[in-house]
């Protein structure tokens, strides 16, 4: 999950969690084992933010996940937006059709219904693109990424347009602060980003940046 804002509460509240495991439709497809396993774990998770233009009024997120499942008969996956402006302009993906829609404490929910129910083990690779207005138009902003499952490999980056190149950026996680290089792209525009492995569930990596 990728947020355009710095949250302090988890991807999914335990009010929410609570309304899945009641509502019979969403415990089948979401949690067919139940809450006490992840239903996947991540294997690969490449996340790109492009800012368009000067001021940050276009934006968007583009993703590339690949998961393994580990629970048996798992018919949909969750995805989630949250962030200032309108954050759900425009999205796509290729994992399957999206189904119900919740908003909660700020995040908005999306049930992506798959095109069968996948075996445990199985894999599963799929794009995720997303348009956002109005996010980021602010001199200092951040990108946190927080993945609710288990994760190999996360690796986010924001590519900032030609015409207001990135001054500063750092990453923050777990009460560190490490500076992210600079890289300037062939046609002139900027882009910071960073590479882990065997990433914590549940803990958030915020990029910031000053531009």
């Amino acid at each position: 999950m990728s947020h355009p804002h710095l949250t302090s509460t988890p991807v999914l509240s335990d009010r929410l969690l609570a309304f899945i495991l009641a509502t019979p439709h969403l415990r089948d497809a979401l949690l067919p084992e139940g809450p006490l396993t992840s239903p996947y774990e991540v294997l690969s998770y490449d996340a790109t933010l492009v800012i368009h233009d000067e001021h940050g009024k276009r934006a968007t997120f583009k993703r590339t996940q690949r998961i393994r499942f580990l629970q048996h008969g798992v018919s949909a996956i969750l995805d989630h937006a949250c962030g200032k402006g309108v954050v759900l302009a425009g999205y796509r993906n290729t994992a399957g059709v999206l189904g119900d829609s919740f908003r909660d404490e700020g995040v908005r929910h999306l049930v992506i219904q798959l095109d069968r129910a996948r075996s445990r083990g199985e894999t599963l690779e799929f794009d995720v693109e997303r348009e956002a207005i109005g996010s980021f138009g602010t001199p200092d902003g951040l990108l946190e990424t927080m993945i609710d499952h288990p994760v190999q490999r996360v690796a986010p980056s924001v590519v900032f347009p030609k015409s207001r190149p990135v001054k500063k950026a750092q990453l923050h996680f777990e009460g560190k602060q490490l500076l992210l290089p600079v890289l300037r792209l062939a046609d002139g525009r900027t882009r910071v980003s960073f590479h882990i492995r065997r990433a914590q569930p549940h803990t958030s990596y915020v990029i910031r940046w000053q531009w």
